[in-house]
Order: C-alpha cells, then structure tokens, then sequence
C-alpha cells in the first residue's frame, strides 16, 4: 500500500509538473499569435 501510494505521489507531481508546462507553452503560443496579429 505505502508503495503505491510513493508511486500515486510522483505521478501526481509528474503530471502537475507537465500541465505547468503545456500552460506556459499555451502562453507563449497565445502570445505570439497575439503579436502576429499586431
């Protein structure tokens, strides 16, 4: 059960940590059509 549940926790922080980055690519992707539009 403790294992499973170490291995739940990194993937959790794992997926949490990849949304961070799709956000910031999401950002920087509107930001620059923004700007081309300018």
């Amino acid at each position: 059960m403790k294992i499973s549940t170490k291995v739940l926790l990194k993937n959790t922080i794992k997926s949490f940590k990849i949304m961070k980055y799709i956000k910031k690519f999401i950002k920087a992707e509107n930001s620059f059509i923004f700007i081309t539009k300018l």
